[in-house]
């Protein structure tokens, strides 16, 4: 029995090989490019690392953190003060005029161990504006204060009526 190769085998036969180059092409775009994209962003964030890491290393062995190390000690207060933090986040809210809707604190975390000379104090902050060039305004003099802060997490949300800002940071102070 013979098989005959006809125009519809053709016309399938196309078909399944253009379905499969869709295929091919449209997972290529949702998954391939945006873990290629990650892939890159991860190695430049790790080239940056390792860029500061040997700038500290060599800044160590020139002995210029002396500098460093005084200037840090002048962002780091010796007590705790949780009230000249919220002194201060008010006062730059109503400087940028911004709401600070919610303002929690997440605890204390110690650095090494109990006998350690730096602490650190947790805390979760919402802020509302009506535009985002006002909660960036925050945000750069909260980086321009006197005290030192590290940003741990930091959350935009956008809608029609304004901007919200949740933001995870974290203070210092050392344990005398």
């Amino acid at each position: 029995m013979q098989i005959r190769w006809t125009k519809a085998y053709t016309y399938m036969l196309l078909g399944i090989i253009i379905s499969t180059i869709a295929i091919f092409g449209i997972s290529y775009i949702n998954i391939i490019k945006p873990l290629q994209n990650q892939v890159n962003i991860l190695e430049q964030e790790s080239k940056m690392f390792q860029k500061q890491y040997d700038l500290l290393m060599e800044q160590n062995i020139n002995g210029t953190d002396n500098e460093m190390s005084s200037e840090l000690q002048g962002r780091i207060p010796n007590e705790k003060a949780p009230d000249t933090v919220l002194e201060s986040l008010d006062k730059l809210s109503e400087q940028y005029n911004v709401s600070i809707s919610s303002l929690r604190s997440n605890g204390k975390t110690v650095e090494n161990d109990e006998n350690s000379i730096l602490q650190s104090n947790t805390y979760s902050m919402d802020v509302e504006a009506t535009n985002i060039s006002q909660l960036n305004s925050f945000l750069d003099a909260m980086e321009e204060s006197g005290r030192y802060m590290i940003i741990r997490t930091m959350s935009l949300y956008q809608s029609e009526k304004g901007s919200t800002l949740s933001i995870t940071f974290e203070t210092f102070h050392t344990n005398f």
